[in-house]
């Protein structure tokens, strides 16, 4: 797994919880954001010192332009679309990631709000939608973010992907399980899994137009 930006932790701490999971590579482009994570936010940071996980401080573009590894999963865990974290949602950068990933990978990038910037998530389905056979957005609220919910584009190699359907089993409160694995899971279970992808009318309708090449075009930044 590799994981572009998230230099707090947190998601290195999920990930980790998984079995299956056998290494995982972090590019923060901040020593800072890991230093003072680890010293306010400890129980996110633990993450970054799994003994799975590599880190390595660094540009994410220019880690993934130079990368000769191949990954299962690619995870962008970025700052919105501005300064320097815009490059990690043009075209280009969904293409490296797209070249990174083994036979039947999958990337996760974060896609903003669909509340406060409609255009760039449409951007970006249409980007995927150029590169990968299966593409989904996903919604999860976000308390500390302006909406109160984001938007993050899920896409995959292998055609026909359902990422709706979960592939893990809750078999007891608290944990996850799948073919022998278990891992701490507070948050996640089959029902917040399949509710990540329960759209309203208007949004299902905005995701099909983009990944059917119709509706209106909200611009482009030329990448």
């Amino acid at each position: 797994v590799l994981v572009i930006g998230g230099g707090d932790g947190g998601v290195l701490r999920e990930i980790a919880k998984h079995d299956a999971v056998e290494e995982v590579v972090l590019c923060e482009l901040d020593e800072a954001v890991i230093r003072v994570s680890r010293k306010y936010l400890p129980t996110m940071a633990v993450g970054l010192d799994h003994p799975k996980v590599t880190v390595h401080v660094g540009d994410g573009f220019e880690f993934m332009t130079h990368n000769a590894a191949s990954f299962d999963v690619i995870i962008t865990d970025s700052n919105d679309a501005v300064g320097p974290a815009a490059v990690l949602y043009q075209r280009q950068y969904y293409q490296l990631l797209h070249s990174a990933l083994t036979k039947n990978g999958i990337m996760c990038s974060l896609a903003d709000s669909i509340w406060s910037n409609e255009p760039l998530v449409r951007r970006v389905l249409r980007y995927l939608h150029a590169e990968y056979p299966s593409v989904d957005l996903i919604t999860t609220y976000t308390p500390e973010y302006i909406t109160g919910q984001l938007c993050f584009v899920i896409a995959s190699k292998s055609p026909g992907m359902n990422f709706s359907t979960p592939q893990r089993a809750i078999v007891a409160e608290g944990s996850c399980e799948a073919k022998g694995e278990t891992a701490a899971c507070k948050y996640y279970s089959p029902d917040t899994h399949r509710t990540c992808f329960a759209h309203p009318p208007f949004l299902r309708q905005i995701i099909n137009e983009c990944l059917s090449g119709t509706g209106e075009a909200t611009g482009d930044d030329g990448a």
